[in-house]
């Protein structure tokens, strides 16, 4: 699996199949992702992620109109920071059969409707989804690394204040 290019962004790193980004200051660790999606339905998301320095994981499950919402909304209950997508960048590479996908997303986080945007990028993978998925909690990661927001459990257990 290829690092992300921008050092200056905190990878979402990816633990399913024993593949982690080097930078250890990874909040958020991507361990599962399971995505329902069926035509005129609801789709539903499901999400492990791991905060690996204090040794704790949540998992949780969300609906949206689309896959993508779903993962964001699975995404923001585990993390709870708060996250809208408001632009997103796909680029597909051939290999072989398949293809290898790069997601860039832009976020906006804050309630207020004029809150801190923070890019997103996530490493190459050949299921779009997850890839999304990564880029989001790229952006996720990024957002409570510079300090602007604090996170907390829904049992009032701090995970991070920064």
């Amino acid at each position: 699996m290829k690092k992300n290019e921008n050092t200056a962004l905190l990878p979402a790193t990816k633990g399913r199949n024993g593949n982690t980004a080097s930078d250890a200051d990874a909040w958020w660790t991507l361990r599962l992702l399971q995505v329902f999606s069926e035509t005129g339905q609801l789709s539903t998301a499901t999400v492990a992620l791991e905060r690996e320095k204090i040794n704790k994981s949540a998992q949780d499950a969300a609906t949206g109109a689309g896959p993508t919402e779903a993962v964001v909304n699975a995404i923001n209950r585990v993390t709870e920071a708060d996250g809208r997508p408001c632009g997103c960048g796909i680029s597909a590479e051939h290999q072989g059969a398949g293809s290898i996908f790069k997601v860039s997303i832009s976020v906006e986080f804050g309630s207020d409707g004029g809150g801190e945007t923070v890019l997103g990028q996530g490493d190459a993978n050949p299921n779009l989804m997850e890839a999304y998925a990564l880029a989001y909690l790229n952006a996720v990661n990024r957002y409570i690394s510079q300090g602007l927001v604090e996170v907390r459990r829904r049992k009032g257990e701090l995970l991070a204040s920064v």
